[in-house]
């Protein structure tokens, strides 16, 4: 079906099943300031949407993850004093809440990429002016940051990822490896099901995962941050703290 961002009721498809279509209004009120931009709550409050109406939301108003107050004040902690950018930032939210440079290659506005989310009815990411258009490399080699901070990026193919095994990855996607040679560390927030599988995870990496971590995944259960560089050897020694229980 074509997808009808103010309708409520009917479904919308995902990759897993087909979710009921929430109230979006009512979401849009509770989710986006004036300016359609996500505002950051609380975990308790964000956990009082429910899951399958929180991922249908995303999908229609092509958001990926939805930053909490609890998930800006973890980042904060593991990027401490470091300079630190956003790539794949899609419409910002999370580096702005953290006040940090946001950069996306705007991949979803090209014709190709558009017509293939067309194809799903599914809305694509046009980054605002306030997102730089600037693909990760290109971003890494402007700012010279120490940290990077990704949300639901897509690794770059390689052959043989069409599988078996199927493995997520994009013609387009981000070279992490790479990515893994030129930063500190690399701080990725996704979910277990979705981004499980990076090649990046075969390096040392620390998993962490709580109550403040929300997105469009159909098993919000497993929601995660991923963290590499030296702080992850760090980290498995000192827990980062358990907030928004």
């Amino acid at each position: 079906m074509a997808l009808d961002a103010s309708s409520a009721g009917g479904t919308v498809g995902s990759t897993c099943r087909e979710l009921p279509i929430p109230d979006m209004a009512a979401l849009d009120r509770l989710l986006l300031d004036s300016r359609s931009r996500l505002k950051l709550l609380p975990a308790a409050e964000l956990r009082r949407i429910p899951p399958a109406e929180l991922s249908a939301w995303c999908m229609l108003r092509a958001r990926y993850g939805i930053p909490s107050v609890e998930l800006v004040q973890v980042l904060r902690e593991v990027i401490g004093a470091r300079s630190a950018i956003e790539i794949g930032a899609g419409m910002g939210d999370l580096g702005r809440h953290l006040g940090i440079p946001t950069t996306d290659s705007a991949i979803q506005t090209t014709p190709t990429v558009r017509a293939y989310y067309g194809w799903f009815h599914h809305p694509i990411v046009n980054p605002p002016r306030a997102v730089e258009r600037l693909d990760a490399r290109a971003a890494i080699d402007k700012y010279r940051p120490q940290v990077v901070l990704a949300s639901w990026v897509t690794q770059l193919y390689q052959p043989g990822d069409e599988g078996p095994p199927l493995v997520g990855s994009a013609r387009f996607g981000v070279d992490e490896l790479e990515l893994l040679t030129k930063v500190e560390t690399y701080v990725h927030v996704g979910n277990e099901a979705v981004h499980g599988d990076k090649r990046a995870c075969l390096h040392l990496h620390r998993v962490v995962s709580g109550p403040y971590l929300f997105s469009r995944a159909t098993e919000p259960d497993q929601n995660a941050i991923y963290i590499w560089g030296p702080i992850a050897r760090e980290l498995t020694d000192r827990s980062l703290p358990v907030i928004g229980t």
